[in-house]
């Protein structure tokens, strides 16, 4: 069921334009790597143009943990 749902779910935002192209997880044929790749070549572009470059980088991976869980399965 998971993959019909995924796989018309997807369908339906490609004909509608709804993913940026920049969404590398969310998107076919593209990966982590892809996104690692897309920000070494800008950072090397700003560099080579002579830019000052910074990153910010934030894990989310425990943002749900905080969350009332209660709370979102009532909404």
């Amino acid at each position: 069921m998971e993959k019909v749902v995924h796989k018309r779910l997807l369908k339906f935002l490609e004909t509608n334009y709804s993913l940026h192209s920049k969404q590398y997880g969310f998107t076919p044929n593209s990966n982590t790597v892809c996104a690692l790749f897309d920000m070494i070549t800008k950072i090397q572009e700003s560099i080579d143009f002579g830019f000052k470059t910074s990153g910010l980088f934030l894990d989310l991976a425990k943002a749900f943990d905080v969350v009332n869980h209660d709370f979102l399965l009532e909404k």
